[in-house]
């Protein structure tokens, strides 16, 4: 995920412990992954052959995920879902609008979820 526009509106520490927050708030939505969720700074992705660059993006190699985050089965509620009851997570699946507005309030900005596919 990476933010559509920086804007850094706090001092550093403060900003570090926006991208903390939010770099624990990914772990719990992505429990497994092959490569581990975790912060980059000055984030560079390469994407349809276009480049994308952020101060600031959270990312996960072949993430997990279950359906209390993540729009796996859009017929179940995510509080009806076991947050344990995990599984890959197919290049797309979108995180569920609450969640992605949660991780905008932890960061204070606007977050575009991106997938980078590994070919």
């Amino acid at each position: 995920m990476v933010d559509k526009e920086y804007q850094p509106t706090q001092d550093q520490k403060d900003q570090k412990d926006q991208k903390d927050q939010a770099i624990s708030f990914f772990e719990i939505i992505v429990p497994e992954a092959e490569h581990y969720p975790c912060g980059w700074d000055n984030a560079k992705i390469t994407l349809d052959s276009k480049f994308i660059e952020s101060p600031f993006a959270l990312t996960a190699g072949l993430p997990s995920g279950s359906n209390k985050y993540w729009l796996i089965d859009e017929d179940e509620k995510a509080a009806n879902s076991d947050e344990d009851d995990y599984d890959e997570l197919a290049l797309d699946t979108q995180l569920r609008s609450e969640i992605i507005k949660e991780l905008e309030n932890i960061l204070g900005i606007e977050l575009a979820l991106v997938w980078e596919p590994d070919y």
